[in-house]
């Protein structure tokens, strides 16, 4: 029972991030909705490495880009809180109650 529960655990994950790593347009709220509360921050966590990372490798060249980067996160987090202060719909609520 155990081990699968880690591999149906381990697939969602995997999902998650190809979902990110694939993602052109990636819409953080609607990834957080499709998947349960702790894949939807480990996929946030993954997401902002990512572009973190991006951001570092081409700060050399491109001298506004944290500034760019940081604009992105903050605005995902303001995201992320005003969905926290609106009346949640029933899936949000019962995600981040679980968190």
């Amino acid at each position: 029972l155990l081990k699968m529960a880690q591999q149906s655990l381990h697939t969602v994950i995997r999902t998650a991030a190809m979902a990110i790593n694939e993602a052109s347009n990636f819409v953080f709220m609607e990834f957080f909705n499709t998947y349960p509360a702790q894949v939807g921050l480990l996929g946030l966590q993954l997401l902002w490495t990512k572009k973190a990372e991006e951001a570092l490798k081409t700060a050399k060249y491109d001298r506004k880009i944290m500034g760019t980067t940081k604009q992105l996160f903050n605005e995902q987090l303001h995201e992320l809180i005003a969905q926290t202060t609106t009346k949640p719909n029933e899936k949000f609520r019962e995600q981040s109650s679980r968190l």
